[in-house]
């Protein structure tokens, strides 16, 4: 998502070549102390621009709204962290979802998660059947793969990935959600 403060890198790039050319001309003209000069306003206009870059990008996060209400999903929070949070209640179990987006939730990622939360049945089947399938190819962690139930749901930028509680509580399993569809069960530890 293009951000609405990017000017400042464009700003920040055009310092350095723009040093670098007058460093060079006024060293070739003989006025050291004019070149050296030059160069670290370059370099200090180069830094500045880092610095209100951030500044700029934390008070836009201040700004945000932190709350939002969805149709379908109900409260969206802002977790701070770029992305927001809801949890929606299906069949009396709840179903968690993280979805990517700065200032707002993603439009196509939050349109994603109504599809998934209108086919909350299907998509526990269909991990339920790739749990089932998981179990029967690693036998050494059948058992807990039949324990693992769905945690929370994960949009961004189009990829999309379940998380699962249940388990070993050293291991994070997870499986991709790819057009809708949970594949490829595997944890971190």
């Amino acid at each position: 998502m293009k951000r609405r403060f990017d000017w400042v890198t464009p700003l920040q790039l055009a310092a350095i070549p723009f040093g670098v050319v007058a460093f060079c001309l006024l060293l070739g003209e003989g006025r050291v102390a004019l070149a050296w000069t030059v160069a670290a306003l370059s370099v200090a206009v180069f830094l500045a621009g880092s610095v209100a870059r951030n500044a700029i990008r934390r008070r836009a996060r201040m700004l945000v709204q932190k709350h939002l209400g969805d149709s379908v999903l109900g409260p969206l929070r802002y977790d701070g962290e770029e992305s927001w949070t809801a949890t929606v209640v299906v069949d009396a179990k709840e179903l968690k979802f993280k979805i990517g987006g700065d200032t707002h939730p993603d439009p196509a990622l939050v349109a994603q998660a109504h599809l998934l939360v209108r086919s909350t049945r299907e998509l526990r089947t269909q991990v339920r059947n790739l749990l089932d399938e998981m179990a029967e190819r690693e036998p050494q962690h059948a058992d807990e793969i039949r324990e693992l139930e769905i945690e929370e749901v994960l949009l961004f930028d189009g990829a999309g990935m379940i998380y699962f509680t249940g388990g070993d509580p050293h291991r994070v399993w997870r499986c991709d959600l790819v057009d809708g569809r949970p594949v490829g069960l595997g944890f971190d530890s």
